[in-house]
């Protein structure tokens, strides 16, 4: 139904991704702040704050699938084992630049790496290389070995 009325707005002249002002007319600011207020996390509160309007149709096309696919699986297994994610961005930055871990940072590194294998083993369980949440999940990195070893 969105890829129908977007093409219609398009072939009237009336939106155009390529418009900087696209943005405002559609006050995707709004939207965003209102998604933002359903994460349940302040990294995912940050990143749905700042999530761009997709670039082209066929982008904005693959991320209405994308949401489709999870509020499918949302809708047949409940929720979507998310638990444990931290925002170890910062401790990456830190490590890329020679810098020595402390131990919560050790922790948050270990449980986002657990996080991540528990949710590439759900995702991979339920969906295949034919969806594209699959092909957003399937290359994420994970380590049993590092976690364990971290854990210690």
């Amino acid at each position: 139904m969105l890829k129908f009325f977007l093409r219609y707005l398009v072939s009237k002249g009336w939106f155009s991704l390529e418009n900087l002002n696209s943005t405002d007319i559609l006050e995707w600011h709004l939207v965003l702040r209102e998604l933002a207020k359903k994460a349940s996390s302040e990294l995912g509160k940050e990143y749905c704050q700042n999530l761009p309007l997709a670039s082209s149709f066929d982008e904005a096309l693959r991320m209405q699938k994308q949401t489709e696919e999870i509020l499918g699986l949302i809708n047949t297994e409940g929720n979507i084992p998310i638990g444990g994610l931290r925002n170890i961005k910062k401790t990456l930055e830190d490590l890329s630049k020679g810098a020595i871990l402390q131990g919560l940072s050790f922790l948050d590194i270990s449980s986002t790496l657990r996080a991540v294998r528990i949710l590439k083993r759900f995702i991979t369980a339920k969906l295949n290389e034919n969806n594209e949440i699959y092909n957003l999940i399937f290359p994420l990195y994970t380590n049993e070995i590092l976690e364990s070893e971290i854990e210690h």
